[in-house]
């Protein structure tokens, strides 16, 4: 018995172009904890039931800092850091939440630089946060925080997979 295409993002990255069959999928490739300085693919259709993989430009806020630049050594120092931090769009995961280096720290921009801006882990969200087409079984409901006031994503479980979300109330 033939299981059908393959679901779900593949194990190595697509090229642009080639074939998918996950409606709606959003896969993410790199080592980064900021999505924006790792590859995004998305499944797209087009009235067919076999879709073609396009490359996204950014998910989150759009800033990924040079590579050189580093995280604090642990949530604490971080989220008691008072001052700049080294480079805006840093991200940083730790078991209690992710930390940004921002400008925008929810509401309006910081005048003097970017600072760190720590956001503790969702209530039944994974932190670190899940690189997006990864599977999942949170409930779809549960809506998970990841930075997305701050520059950085929300996500939720869609279809068994993480996908971005569009979380509301950052203040304005």
């Amino acid at each position: 018995m033939d299981a059908g295409p393959p679901k779900g993002c593949p194990g190595t990255e697509p090229s642009a172009g080639d074939a998918c069959y996950g409606s709606d999928l959003t896969c993410e490739y790199g080592d980064s904890a900021n999505p924006d300085c790792n590859r995004i693919y998305a499944c797209l259709f087009s009235g067919s039931k076999v879709g073609v993989w396009m490359r996204e430009l950014s998910v989150g806020g759009g800033d990924c800092p040079p590579s050189a630049t580093t995280c604090p050594s642990s949530w604490a120092v971080a989220s008691s850091t008072k001052g700049m931090c080294p480079a805006q769009g840093e991200t940083c995961d730790y078991a209690e939440g992710t930390c940004l280096c921002t400008s925008d720290p929810g509401g309006l921009p910081m005048v003097g630089g970017p600072v760190w801006d720590c956001i503790p882990a969702s209530k039944g969200c994974p932190s670190p946060r899940p690189k997006l087409g990864t599977p999942c079984s949170v409930p779809s409901t549960t809506e998970c925080d990841y930075g997305q006031c701050s520059g950085g994503v929300g996500e939720q479980c869609i279809d068994g997979y993480w996908a971005v979300a569009m979380l509301i109330g950052c203040p304005a």
